[in-house]
């Protein structure tokens, strides 16, 4: 049964929101067996074609990302498969990369790689040219000849903005930064970022939960300086990276903090059902899902380091649960910009049953890790 496990097992699964690490292993080891061998069957042929479809790619590495679990080798296979199909006898252009994928497959595997924090250089290069094209804002309408649309939708340029924060700040030696104009020549509509814009993104929350209030309501107690859904704008971080680039045209609203401290930028986030992956089998030892026991408080929910005087935050599998990709992007990018960012799992809050005084002393507890 478990050699009948495909590409799309893992997209099921995560459409639920849960996984389990048997099937999931079972489906990593399959996959990366059949990528290895196709490969080398097509490298065999001489005149290299597409084994896989686009899309399978696309969502495989998706499905990674995801459930936030690092596969660097099956990340190098698909980034020298990818790029010899989009290739041929020749270098890749816009032209070959768009017969192979369409713009939303490229703009999931761009996310995908800055989830995951791998970044192959000719892999990420390729993306790019893919999604920008070449020739700034002239060569945008052949672009769009290409993919047979009017331009980029709002999901899209959502994801480039976060894929470049990351690239500036994690891998900036490949040198790869968004082009003058953007968003505003590749989008379908100039109204894209405007003041009554609904779109919101995966790393955009602002909608402040019951959870939430009642936890900033106990933080006033103790004398917490704090203010609910702080926003952090792209013009801000762009502007520091990108400072040839035109940032008026960028989203307002970018990121946002839960509960956060301006002075001394503290963050909070609360993290509710929707910021992890339910792990349906509780085999916590041998998880294929990312666990760091260096140091584990009571609650059995949290996993602390310090790094350059900094609190950065890693999650722990409490056997049934486990982050995902999209929370744990989210945090690199807040802690690049200086925040330091404490969490709040929503089931540590709810076991404490509304005691007034035990909820005051866990968030002096939460502070205390960042505040000392």
């Amino acid at each position: 049964m478990l050699c009948k496990v495909t590409f799309d097992s893992l997209e099921t699964l995560i459409t639920c929101s849960a996984v389990s690490s048997h099937v999931f292993v079972s489906c990593h080891y399959y996959n990366l067996n059949r990528l290895y061998k196709n490969f080398a069957m097509s490298e065999g042929k001489g005149s290299l074609y597409p084994l896989f479809k686009s899309q399978e790619i696309a969502n495989l590495v998706w499905s990674y990302a995801t459930l936030n679990v690092e596969a660097p080798e099956m990340i190098d296979i698909i980034a020298d498969y990818t790029v010899t199909i989009c290739s041929g006898d020749k270098q890749y252009d816009e032209s070959s990369i768009s017969r192979f994928f369409k713009r939303q497959e490229l703009a999931n595997l761009s996310w995908s790689l800055a989830v995951l924090q791998q970044y192959p250089p000719d892999l990420v290069a390729l993306t790019y040219k893919g999604l920008l094209g070449s020739g700034g804002i002239e060569g945008v309408e052949r672009l769009n000849r290409l993919y047979d649309d009017g331009g980029m939708q709002t999901q899209q340029i959502m994801t480039l903005f976060y894929v470049q924060m990351a690239l500036d700040m994690e891998a900036p030696q490949l040198g790869l930064s968004l082009p003058n104009g953007f968003p505003d020549a590749w989008v379908e509509t100039s109204s894209l970022f405007s003041n009554n814009d609904s779109t919101s993104s995966s790393l955009l929350e602002i909608n402040s939960s019951r959870l939430q209030i009642n936890i900033g309501k106990t933080l006033e107690k103790i004398g917490f300086e704090h203010v609910q859904e702080h926003i952090i704008g792209a013009e801000d971080i762009f502007s520091i990276h990108n400072h040839e680039i035109d940032t008026s045209s960028f989203p307002a609203d970018f990121l946002s903090i839960d509960i956060a401290n301006l002075e001394q930028k503290i963050g909070i986030e609360v993290d509710g059902p929707a910021h992890f992956i339910n792990v349906l089998d509780d085999d916590s030892e041998s998880s294929l899902l990312p666990r760091h026991l260096d140091k584990i408080d009571d609650g059995g929910g949290r996993s602390f380091k310090t790094k350059s005087n900094k609190v950065a935050w890693s999650f722990l599998n409490d056997g049934r649960r486990s982050v995902n990709g999209p929370t744990a992007l989210k945090h690199r990018l807040l802690c690049h910009l200086g925040w330091c960012i404490v969490h709040c799992p929503f089931w540590e809050w709810q076991g404490l049953r509304g005691d007034v005084d035990a909820e005051e002393e866990y968030v002096k507890e939460l502070l205390e890790e960042v505040i000392g």
